[in-house]
């Protein structure tokens, strides 16, 4: 909601969970305009900008990484498999390890290349779009710090907490184990 409310400003662009770009090119999930992302006369101009930078998109949406996202709706079987899941899980172990006991110094090569494409995409965006800033609305904090580490005077962090009644109605939606839901929200 925050998201929406934001991008509704003229010199704001407004991306939703911009870390899922590749998978929902891969799938051609719906945009937030209503058309598949294939379709979407934003998304084409924005993803034809970056293959002439020399990225192959359409063939291996992935190639452009933006982010570790785990779906939860829309899932890409193919690449969200629980081997992945376990590496993904892993690794973000060891980077909040590692860039948290540097103050900052170590970043994984991986997350530099995500930081310069999501650097890269927000620049397409704001050009397309002629506007000043982008909203990304992507759950991971982790991915936002070190964004933030890298540019730390264009960048700020909005960070959200949710009541946990709001959070258990959530999951209530997706499963009606709710001993399990009511767990997972403790964990969390």
């Amino acid at each position: 909601l925050l998201d929406i409310i934001i991008g509704q400003h003229e010199e704001v662009s407004s991306l939703g969970e911009i870390a899922h770009l590749p998978k929902n090119i891969t799938l051609n999930t719906q945009c937030g305009c209503g058309m598949k992302v294939s379709e979407c006369d934003f998304w084409g101009k924005v993803i034809s900008e970056l293959e002439n930078e020399g990225l192959n998109m359409k063939k291996d949406p992935y190639a452009f990484k933006v982010g570790l996202p785990l779906s939860s709706r829309v899932i890409d079987s193919r690449r969200q498999t629980k081997m992945h899941k376990l590496k993904r899980k892993l690794f973000v172990i060891a980077q909040y390890f590692l860039f948290y006991s540097t103050n900052g110094k170590f970043v994984f090569s991986y997350y530099r290349e995500i930081i310069e494409n999501m650097e890269r995409l927000f620049l397409k965006v704001m050009q397309y779009q002629k506007t000043a800033s982008v909203v990304d609305s992507s759950k991971d904090s982790l991915r936002a710090v070190i964004f933030y580490w890298f540019h730390r005077k264009e960048t700020k962090i909005i960070l959200l907490g949710r009541d946990g009644r709001g959070v258990l109605n959530s999951n209530l939606k997706h499963s009606k184990k709710v001993v399990k839901r009511v767990y997972r929200w403790r964990k969390y």
